[in-house]
């Protein structure tokens, strides 16, 4: 009888070890295959870092992308953010360097510093739906951070700017976009790119720290016309009519000049502007 209760003690001692063992072997598996950890942030209710670029909606809703990697929605009456766009959270970079807005106002182009633990995305551009929030495609090809993103007059190209040297152009195919020209021979970072329609074609204009603003057929990515600043960073300011403005004196004023110079695209003439213009 001994050896019996002996036998049957060892036996639920070991079953009970088993089981256990079971038990910690299902619960490591649950952990490996785990969410990840949630992060906890708390939202005073605006940027928390420099803010590097804004924009203003065509209802008049002002938006700002910050090195705190968001995206806030604001309105200017009230002064009151009224949503956001996350982007990259977690450690690393993720800084937002440009955003561009579709001109129906339904898509959202964002870029900067994008990076990870596990993959580098210095290049890539996000898209997102504007209203909300949602990100619809990610666009891969640049090779180091975005500075500068604008869509097409029409909408159905966008073109993005980088330290790598390039400026790309991305064509819309229905609610998706696909490569198009890369356009290379800048010399330096590419910090500003705009496209404009001139005589039925598109055109791309680019402005870069190798101190030359380039002028480039988008169909063909060929460079048609460049301007040297002279020594000096070429500093672009914008599109006016017919006309590209730039500056570029270096000033107290952020290193950045007043709008010095036009670009008429009609005549392909260079022209000193008043401070009237």
């Amino acid at each position: 009888m001994f050896g019996v209760a002996f036998s049957k003690t060892l036996f639920l001692k070991i079953l009970k070890s088993l089981a256990a063992s079971a038990l910690l072997l299902l619960l490591s598996t649950i952990a490996l295959h785990a969410a990840p950890e949630a992060l906890l942030r708390l939202d005073p209710g605006g940027h928390t870092a420099l803010v590097r670029k804004l924009l203003i909606t065509p209802d008049g809703k002002l938006v700002t992308a910050s090195d705190d990697k968001t995206i806030r929605i604001w309105n200017p009456k009230t002064g009151r953010e009224e949503r956001k766009i996350l982007g990259q959270l977690g450690p690393g970079h993720g800084e937002i360097f440009a955003i561009a807005l579709s001109p129906d106002g339904k898509l959202l182009a964002s870029g900067g510093f994008l990076s990870s633990d596990t993959e580098q995305q210095w290049g890539r551009i996000r898209l997102h739906d504007f209203q909300s929030g949602e990100l619809l495609q990610i666009l891969k090809g640049h090779e180091n951070v975005v500075y500068n993103l604008a869509f097409s007059p029409d909408g159905r190209w966008l073109a993005s700017s980088s330290s790598d040297k390039t400026v790309r152009l991305w064509k819309r195919s229905g609610s998706r976009f696909t490569k198009g020209p890369v356009l290379q021979g800048h010399e330096n970072s590419v910090y500003a790119v705009r496209l404009f329609e001139d005589r039925g074609h598109l055109r791309v204009v680019s402005a870069s720290y190798d101190h030359t603003v380039r002028f480039w057929n988008a169909e063909s990515g060929r460079e048609q016309r460049r301007i040297v600043g002279g020594g000096r960073a070429v500093w672009a300011s914008g599109l006016k009519g017919s006309q590209f403005g730039f500056g570029t004196t270096w000033t107290a004023n952020l290193g950045k000049s007043d709008l010095e110079h036009a670009f008429d695209f009609t005549n392909l003439q260079v022209s000193k502007l008043s401070k009237s213009d």
